[in-house]
């Protein structure tokens, strides 16, 4: 089928646009960032119904292997997380174990050498311990062993890493959406959207590898390979401990499957072998980051920073320690309740997908921080349930750079009501929609 030439310009502005995003804005460039953002979404949308119509998927391809074959040689401009990778990988690379130490106690305990004192001053964090699980370090160390801790060596070694991981994705969703009888060209909704682009593929970001141990986890599930499931769960929790979250609902789903015990004995198991090496002399400063996370750090969240005016403009001060905690076991309680739900309402694999994704949604309407990469994960799975609302939040998401604009970094109350409102809105003809959907379709998958 020929390609119609709004089709083509539409992948010529995204892939312009995306290069400009990835290439010419820093982190404090707002309006250059907002320009960039403006046009790849507009591109984006216009190209999401030939998607969802199965169409152009050569040209996507084209596009996308383009795009990342350039992106390999581009040094991430949107994130300074960089450098706390290339800090965890030269520690490995010196034999020094990367929780044992913040980088400011590292330096003043005299480990230091002169790669560690030109990337202490770029660390945004110097002060708290590292909060990357064994996989982001096992990468982070290959990286750096490498690249000799030549930077640009680092930078292509680690995103040629992530390349690998999402090649290995993109099978996975091809294989999961023949199962669920969608075509195969829905996967570009995920690989060429503008966040996807800028946040995993270029700022490296490891949202993506979590990504894909969560696919392999659910093409596991679809192929009754439970052992592997459980595996592929450990490993998703081992480079970020977000999946976490889905416990409850994935044990729901195992004990209506009567598998519980094959996943839960493999996951359990893998676990065990993945973090206890580790951690097992420094799991205390492992668990102090998290604490921080909950107890200090906020940035760009919604429910978190309404109640925190009233409850700060009452007290005095800033409740962040006690109201941070308080959001996380409701936070927890939410998302066990609506894996409660699931297990009596969902029949099938498929009927699980909008009750995880609700439970993302929990997890980051009540999150002190939302960076924008956060929502790869969602972004995900809006690829197994059409779910508008995710794609729109991965575009305005970029409002939440307007932080960066001033220093110290200061969130506007603008920018955050232009990012959630819209989303809230979209998020109820979602709701809408699936409950119409739901009933008028059957279930094509019976696991």
């Amino acid at each position: 089928m020929a390609i119609k030439r709004n089709t083509l310009f539409a992948y010529l502005c995204l892939s312009l646009s995306l290069l400009y995003l990835c290439i010419v804005p820093g982190q404090d460039d707002f309006l250059g960032i907002l320009g960039g953002v403006g046009v790849a979404s507009v591109s984006y949308f216009f190209l999401l119904p030939t998607w969802r119509r199965n169409d152009s998927f050569v040209a996507g391809a084209i596009v996308l292997i383009s795009l990342r074959v350039v992106l390999l040689f581009i040094f991430p401009n949107l994130s300074d997380d960089i450098f706390r990778f290339f800090w965890d990988g030269t520690c490995w690379h010196h034999g020094i174990h990367p929780f044992a130490n913040t980088p400011e106690n590292l330096l003043n305990n005299g480990q230091g050498n002169s790669c560690f004192d030109q990337l202490y001053p770029l660390l945004n964090s110097p002060s708290y311990y590292s909060i990357y699980p064994l996989v982001c370090q096992l990468i982070y160390a290959a990286a750096s062993l490498i690249g000799c801790e030549v930077a640009w060596v680092e930078v292509f070694s680690l995103k040629l890493i992530l390349l690998v991981f999402d090649i290995g994705t993109f099978f996975l969703i091809v294989k999961i959406l023949g199962h669920l009888a969608k075509p195969q060209s829905i996967a570009f909704i995920y690989f060429l959207n503008p966040l996807f682009i800028t946040e995993a593929a270029n700022n490296v970001h490891f949202e993506n590898v979590m990504v894909f141990f969560l696919a392999l986890m659910i093409y596991a599930f679809l192929t009754k390979k439970w052992t592997i499931a459980g595996v592929s769960y450990a490993l998703a929790i081992a480079t970020k401990l977000v999946p976490l979250l889905f416990g409850p609902m994935l044990l729901f789903y195992t004990i209506r499957k009567k598998r519980w015990a094959q996943f839960w004995g493999a996951a359990s198991i893998a676990m065990i072998l993945l973090f206890v090496p580790l951690f097992k002399d420094h799991y205390l400063n492992m668990l102090a980051s998290v604490d921080l996370y909950f107890q200090s750090f906020e940035f760009n969240a919604s429910i978190y920073f309404m109640a925190r005016d009233i409850w700060g403009y009452f007290i005095g001060y800033n409740p962040i320690a006690s109201l941070g905690p308080i959001l996380g076991i409701i936070s927890f309680l939410l998302i066990v309740s609506v894996s409660i739900l699931a297990f009596f309402r969902a029949r099938t694999l498929k009927d699980y997908f909008p009750y995880l994704l609700a439970a993302f949604y929990i997890y980051l309407f009540l999150a002190t921080t939302v960076h924008p990469w956060y929502l790869i994960v969602p972004l995900f799975f809006s690829v197994l349930v059409q779910c508008n609302s995710v794609l729109l939040w991965t575009c305005l998401v970029f409002l939440s750079y307007s932080a960066y604009d001033t220093n110290p970094v200061q969130q506007h109350y603008w920018a955050m009501y232009l990012q959630y409102l819209p989303v809230v809105v979209l998020l109820y003809f979602d709701i809408r929609s699936y409950k119409l959907r739901s009933k008028k379709l059957p279930n094509e998958i019976t696991i």
